[in-house]
């Protein structure tokens, strides 16, 4: 059997220091599930960008802090599988912007 959580985030750093829903907290409850992989909002080129030079931080605009701040470091640290499952047409949001 395949246990999967789910966890949702606020992208607005003021925001979760507001309400309490910190980087730091978000951190203990993916340390505490100690989850195999964790799937993100990520386009998948944006990814591999960041891969060959971790200051490119989404090229698009995207995504949210969290995944540079927290995620991807704590993928990098416990040796959690990270896979980029956002999607969307590349002209679409070029034109978008």
């Amino acid at each position: 059997m395949t246990i999967v959580g789910l966890l949702g985030t606020i992208h607005n750093e003021e925001i979760r220091n507001r309400v309490n829903c910190t980087l730091n907290l978000y951190k203990d409850i993916i340390i505490e599930f100690n989850p195999e992989i964790i799937c993100g909002e990520v386009h998948p080129q944006s990814w591999m960008k960041y891969q060959n030079d971790k200051s490119l931080r989404g090229y698009w605009g995207e995504p949210a802090s969290e995944y540079w701040d927290l995620i991807s470091p704590l993928c990098e640290q416990h040796n959690i599988e990270f896979v980029p499952i956002d999607w969307f047409e590349l002209d679409v949001w070029n034109n978008s912007i």
